[in-house]
């Protein structure tokens, strides 16, 4: 299906008015705006088919990077890159247009994450918080049928339209509002991330008719290994991207997150521990 999918993408690509190798990502991004402004169907399926050609091996490392955490297809990343070019290429958006040191690449992609990838994973976490948890606490069984999980509160009070596809922004807010900024970037590294691992086991049970048989049991828990490896690999913009989302000053969000990247690893598990401790109280 991915063959087709690219062979309908270089058909659609052979209409450009000049060679798909002529064109920079930058110029496909601006004929696919002009066409759009236009209302020129064929370029807009011409230089749209060219921009998500030069994707093609970032939608299949997307699969293979995130496919088991998220249990999603092929299909869904393919969503994921014509999303964000579609956003990006907006007449509201369009930053490269407007600033000459900003490249259409580097805004698709920060779209991807900050959008798309970040609420996959809330939703992904959203769920297994609510079959593995219970209301009272982060660590107990689910016995009942209430919904104030961590996640379920992170789930309300939206704030501001770029946070309208996710919840965790209230909750965050809270912690940057009493000057907790540690524990924000921890709870939004758990809230958005893949921090948990898959465990699965041969169990034994009984099919519908009282027959013995054996099954895979498939669970997820919080693995504080990964939400170390995390925080101690922030990327270079995260300063950036935190600031812009939850509008806090970089000077005051500075002092926590420098005391996150100059710790150790035992340090940073300290944090986090500490952190959890402090969403529980909150629960």
């Amino acid at each position: 299906m991915f063959k087709e999918f690219l062979n309908d993408l270089k058909i659609a690509a052979s209409n450009l008015p000049r060679p798909r190798s002529a064109y920079t990502l930058d110029e496909l991004a601006d004929g696919y705006c002009e066409a759009l402004d236009n209302g020129n169907i064929m370029l807009q399926e011409a230089f749209f088919g060219a921009m998500m050609l030069n994707y093609q091996g970032y939608i299949v490392k997307l699969y293979q990077d995130h496919h088991v955490a998220l249990r999603m297809e092929l299909e869904d990343f393919i969503s994921w890159v014509s999303g964000s070019i579609m956003m990006a290429c907006d007449p509201s958006n369009r930053k490269w247009q407007k600033d000459d040191k900003v490249h259409a690449g580097t805004i698709i992609i920060q779209i991807l994450k900050t959008r798309f990838q970040a609420a996959a994973y809330y939703d992904s976490n959203l769920a297994i918080h609510k079959a593995n948890y219970a209301t009272v606490s982060l660590d107990v069984p689910v016995g009942d049928d209430s919904d104030n999980t961590l996640v379920d509160l992170l789930e309300t009070n939206i704030e501001t339209p770029a946070d309208q596809f996710d919840g965790a922004y209230s909750i965050i807010q809270e912690l940057l509002d009493e000057n907790k900024i540690i524990e924000a970037i921890i709870a939004e590294t758990i809230a958005y991330n893949d921090c948990y691992r898959i465990n699965k086991e041969t169990v034994e049970d009984i099919d519908w008719e009282g027959n013995p048989i054996k099954r895979k049991k498939v669970t997820t828990e919080f693995w504080a290994y990964k939400a170390v490896q995390i925080l101690s690999n922030l990327p270079e913009n995260y300063e950036e991207y935190f600031c812009n989302r939850f509008k806090i000053a970089k000077e005051k969000f500075r002092a926590g997150l420098n005391k996150i990247q100059s710790s150790s690893n035992t340090k940073i598990k300290k944090y986090i521990g500490q952190t959890r401790e402090c969403l529980r109280a909150m629960l």
